[in-house]
């Protein structure tokens, strides 16, 4: 008898997926582990850049920071009585346009009028109100009798606030500059060449306090005081000679603040303060970035930004991100102590870092890990470039005090070239640091000029103002007249 055929026992479907599930445990694992190594990767290398700049004694959080920004003795300390002159210093009010350095510049300066000649007479009535001004402030210049001879300089903020950092005496101290500038010009016009000297002086000392700020607001500050006070001598030169002996000093001056790297403490101050930004949690890097800053958005917007910079780190963009941020801060603080032009020519640009041919052509700019540079590094591209003006402005104005001293020593005759003040009255001919010849110098009837090609790398002949359609002007090329 034929035994019946048995039907095989059906597996559960539940049994028959388990190898299935068992894996499904394991997908998000294996699809999570390459961005794990990517993001372990990237946070070791960001690691080293530190490490390797820590080596080299330079700060890379804000509290190091903040002692690196030494802190000095009272009495050592020009920053202090610089701040109380400029607590003392008066504006002449928003309306009072006709003040040269403050709310613009007076029409028969230079920078305004690009007609040939010497500068017209001051206006009797315009002489009085600027002496009024700064005769009005003796709190000031008392306070900067105390500055000189100061050689060191610590404003007293806090740097360990990281992005939240208070600068309030930034704007007061361009405005000392300002003063000093409109000081210098009164003094020159009532022919007081001593006391016009001595101003400049003082708006150089003023320059020279914010030189160890380890900030990038605080340089461009600090350039705009140099801009004010150098324009200042060139139109106090245009109306009268000054001495040998306030010449000299000044002229030594301007040839050591030339020597003063202030690009590496600038981009060191600016990495360490923006750590936040990588490093903080979701809600303190988007207040940092401005995404979810009280008084921004509502508070559904915020949490959103809060959580979208979670998950930025979390996939390791963020690592990816403060990596490549790193890197070329390393490289442009490298390049900060090269000789010039290098500083702007040795770094990549920023602007060609995200061109498509250097990214992942097709994909998001959030995707590549760059978001958070591409916000940031831009303002730090043409940084080299404007402290290499303050550099051109230096070495110019060295120039034009060893012309003036020649003038001096030869009855008022201008050299015919620069070669002919070395070696009496400058060791060497001063150099355009944007193409490394000599600063451009042209003497004129009256007067001369001196100018570097700038940062657009052009020679303009030093070229007079533009005027704009908005009434601004643009000078092609550093320069400095003295129409005398």
């Amino acid at each position: 008898m034929t035994e019946p055929l048995h039907e095989p026992t059906p597996t559960p479907m539940h049994a028959a997926r388990r190898p299935w599930r068992r894996l499904g445990w394991f997908l998000p694992l294996l699809l999570a582990l390459p961005l794990a190594i990517k993001a372990w990767h990237d946070t070791s290398g960001s690691h080293d850049i530190l490490a390797s700049l820590a080596a080299k004694g330079l700060p890379t959080t804000p509290d190091q920071l903040n002692r690196w920004y030494a802190q000095l003795p009272p009495g050592e300390n020009m920053a202090l009585p610089i701040l109380d002159a400029a607590g003392a210093v008066r504006g002449p009010g928003p309306k009072a346009t006709n003040y040269p350095y403050f709310h613009g510049r007076y029409p028969w300066l230079h920078e305004r009028s690009p007609l040939p000649g010497p500068p017209q007479p001051v206006p009797p009535d315009d002489l009085a109100q600027w002496k009024k001004l700064v005769d009005g402030m003796p709190e000031a210049w008392a306070a900067m009798e105390r500055a000189r001879g100061r050689k060191l300089s610590r404003f007293p903020v806090d740097l360990r606030g990281g992005l939240k950092t208070l600068l309030p005496h930034l704007s007061p101290t361009k405005r000392l500059a300002q003063a000093c500038a409109l000081r210098a010009l009164v003094a020159a016009e009532e022919l007081r060449p001593h006391d016009a000297a001595l101003a400049i002086s003082d708006g150089l000392l003023v320059y020279e306090s914010l030189l160890p700020e380890p900030l990038m607001i605080s340089q461009l500050v600090a350039a705009a005081a140099l801009h004010i006070t150098l324009h200042a001598a060139s139109d106090v030169l245009s109306v009268t000679p000054l001495p040998e002996e306030s010449l000299r000093p000044m002229q030594r001056k301007v040839e050591s603040l030339a020597t003063t790297n202030r690009i590496m403490g600038a981009l060191l101050g600016e990495m360490c303060l923006q750590r936040e930004i990588f490093r903080g949690s979701p809600a303190a890097q988007g207040m940092a970035m401005g995404m979810a800053a009280p008084g921004t958005g509502s508070t559904g917007q915020q949490l959103a930004a809060a959580a979208f910079l979670a998950l930025y780190s979390a996939t390791g963009l963020n690592a990816a991100d403060e990596r490549f941020h790193l890197a070329q801060l390393e490289r442009m603080i490298a390049a900060s102590s090269l000789p010039w032009p290098q500083p702007i020519d040795a770094p990549p640009s920023v602007a060609s870092l995200f061109q498509p041919a250097n990214e992942d052509a097709g994909l998001p700019a959030w995707t590549r890990g760059r978001m958070k540079s591409r916000m940031i590094l831009p303002s730090m591209d043409g940084f080299a470039s404007q402290d290499g003006e303050s550099l051109a402005r230096l070495r110019i104005a060295a120039a034009m005090f060893a012309i003036e001293r020649f003038r001096l020593a030869h009855d008022g005759r201008l050299p015919q070239t620069l070669g002919n003040l070395v070696p009496d009255f400058i060791a060497s001919v001063p150099l355009d640091p944007f193409d490394s010849k000599p600063i451009r110098y042209k003497p004129s009837s009256p007067g001369y000029s001196l100018h570097s090609i700038g940062k657009d790398r052009k020679d303009d002949d030093a070229r007079p103002p533009q005027r704009s359609k908005t009434g601004s002007a643009a000078e092609p090329d550093v320069v400095l007249r003295v129409r005398r």
